[in-house]
């Protein structure tokens, strides 16, 4: 068998995912059987969506997340994309693997707005290999890459300054920065009017005791107090915060308005959590595999 699935790099249009075994098939993971694995966050956050065959959810803990802004209360879905690539700046192509990877990406809107939602989903996982900063000097001293010119350009965007004017951006982790960029930038292709970037993550006694858990913790409360929309040293889930626009929006990246929140689900065995937190059964929805190409539904 194929690690990445039998259809991972075949160029052919998105196929329709109808239950867990589909998903793998059709959006398998970048790294295929290798994190298709009880406990690991690309099966978790599959398995929230359906948890038996041939039945949908939306899960429980993204609508309480929605429903505690009143910008994204009352959100309906029309449309879903497993493992999607956005595209948000100019560097994509030159850089090869340039754009925003998001594990599920939803269409949809809230009393008529609407709405682009990327999720990130996470267990024992850091956010990407590196901080920016230290991502920043490696690739600098690469004579053709343009990974210093894209986060000189997303630090601007997000925040006003770079990392060599505001040099306590350089702790800032990366995926975040591009996460939250190719939600945007996908927002704007849509002619969507807000976006929402959500970290879910999918707890067990073996990711509270990690250290990956308490690195993302720290960063994306780190990110927050940089976006100016959090004080605190760690961010509880299930809060949603809310940020008019952008610093500076640039030609992918528009100025709308958009949030940054973060879920969690128990998926510990001894509390049989995988089954006694289901979801609100949902249908008429088109879910559908890319194999990481950029699509419209």
């Amino acid at each position: 068998m194929n690690p990445r699935g039998p259809s991972a790099h075949a160029d052919t249009p998105p196929r329709l995912i109808r239950s867990l075994e589909e998903w793998y098939f059709y959006a398998p993971p970048q790294k295929g059987l290798q994190h298709w694995v009880n406990g690991y966050s690309a099966k978790e956050l599959a398995r929230t969506w359906f948890p038996d065959s041939n039945r949908i959810t939306f899960p429980r803990e993204l609508r309480s997340l929605l429903e505690s802004h009143p910008c994204t209360t009352g959100f309906k879905l029309k449309a879903a994309q497993a493992e999607f690539e956005s595209a948000f700046d100019k560097h994509s192509k030159s850089i090869g693997r340039g754009t925003a990877h998001l594990d599920l990406l939803l269409v949809g809107d809230c009393r008529g707005v609407t709405t682009i939602i990327g999720i990130e989903a996470k267990s024992a996982e850091n956010f990407g290999c590196s901080e920016v900063g230290e991502y920043f000097d490696r690739m600098e001293k690469k004579r053709r890459s343009a990974i210093p010119r894209r986060i000189d350009s997303l630090c601007k965007c997000f925040f006003g300054e770079t990392i060599s004017t505001k040099p306590a951006l350089r702790s800032l982790w990366y995926q975040l920065l591009t996460g939250v960029a190719g939600t945007l930038a996908e927002a704007k292709r849509r002619r969507a009017k807000q976006a929402v970037f959500v970290v879910h993550v999918f707890e067990s006694r073996r990711v509270l005791t990690s250290k990956s858990k308490i690195v993302n913790d720290h960063a994306f409360a780190d990110f927050l107090r940089a976006l100016g929309l959090a004080t605190g040293e760690n961010v509880p889930a299930g809060t949603l915060f809310h940020k008019n626009c952008v610093a500076q929006p640039t030609e992918f990246i528009p100025s709308i308005p958009f949030s940054v929140g973060k879920c969690s689900r128990d998926i510990s065995p001894l509390l049989d959590a995988i089954l006694s937190q289901p979801g609100d059964d949902i249908a008429d929805v088109e879910f559908l595999g890319t194999n990481g190409k950029i699509t419209r539904f």
